[in-house]
């Protein structure tokens, strides 16, 4: 429904007017975004989800939670 990939549901919690759904990474391979370079080592796992807003379901507020991990790539650096 969500149209995401790469990532399972962990969680569904639904509030008064909010809809909030914790995902986790399924990649094991983390890709830069800037070029090719692959890795399945990890520099760092951020301790504190993000959260983005996604479209609403009806008159829920609907929000994406998922704790994010950063590659060092040996072009560009540490990315997320």
């Amino acid at each position: 429904m969500l149209g995401l990939r790469s990532v399972t549901v962990v969680e569904v919690l639904v509030r008064p007017h909010e809809l909030l759904v914790k995902l986790r990474l399924t990649r094991s391979r983390l890709v830069c975004p800037k070029c090719s370079y692959t890795t399945r080592s990890c520099y760092d796992t951020r301790t504190l989800d993000s959260r983005w807003r996604h479209l609403d379901i009806g008159t829920h507020q609907t929000w994406l939670s998922c704790q994010l991990r950063r590659l060092r790539c040996p072009t560009h650096g540490v990315i997320t």
